[in-house]
């Protein structure tokens, strides 16, 4: 059996779907063209720099998955916002930076990433809560961002409070999708679940959506 290694894995996803090339749908299209592969910085990203150094004395250079939040969430005008896995604050800081307006919950289950969280968090002028657990709620999250190593204990009931808790303009963001065969399992039945229509495969990331409007389809993109 002839089977692909790794760098020949990632070779496929940059050549597959890369500016949007072969892609019919208007709204891929566009996510893909202006969105995801949109080089542009933003005034953002530094002020994020500046108050990192300023409240840690450290420099930060942010990950492609930090700058790919604050991109969708700010092109999708998200506002209510759920994220699993705090990476001690960091991503937390990008995924609000977009808005104040944006009401944001995030659930970390290590004690120590907590407190690091809330020590970078606390001049942060954002509205950002910081909890144990999944927050027992029926509220409609619309944008829930999800670091797969961290699932942890959620890992049995992440699927089914994901559909509880979005809807047809809700998008989701999976990041380490690959951090071990359970993980990539649990992402492939995530993306084959009926509720889903659109799912995009960067490699590393997933980005689900749930508008009925589209054909369920899958699209592998580089990242």
């Amino acid at each position: 059996m002839f089977v692909l290694d790794k760098q020949a894995i990632k070779f496929y996803y940059k050549v597959r779907h890369r500016r949007g090339h072969g892609i019919h749908s208007p709204f891929v299209y566009n996510l893909i063209v202006n969105v995801i592969e949109n080089k542009l910085s933003f005034y953002a990203f530094r002020d994020i720099q500046d108050y990192i150094q300023q409240e840690t004395s450290k420099k930060y250079k942010p990950k492609k998955i930090n700058k790919l939040n604050f991109k969708l969430i700010n092109h999708f005008q998200a506002k209510n916002i759920l994220e699993i896995g705090s990476a001690k604050g960091i991503n937390s800081l990008y995924a609000t930076a977009p808005s104040s307006q944006i009401r944001y919950t995030c659930v970390e289950t290590k004690e120590g990433s907590r407190k690091a969280a809330s020590s970078l968090l606390h001049h942060w002028k954002r509205d950002v809560l910081i909890v144990d657990s999944l927050p027992k709620t029926d509220q409609i999250f619309d944008c829930i961002l999800v670091d797969m190593k961290t699932i942890g204990k959620h890992q049995e009931v992440l699927s089914e409070y994901l559909f509880s808790h979005v809807n047809e303009n809700s998008v989701v963001i999976l990041n380490n999708i690959r951090t071990n065969t359970n993980v990539y399992s649990l992402v492939q039945q995530i993306r084959k679940d009926e509720h889903v229509h659109i799912s995009l495969d960067l490699y590393k990331a997933s980005i689900f959506f749930f508008n009925k409007k589209y054909y369920k389809r899958n699209y592998l993109l580089s990242f």
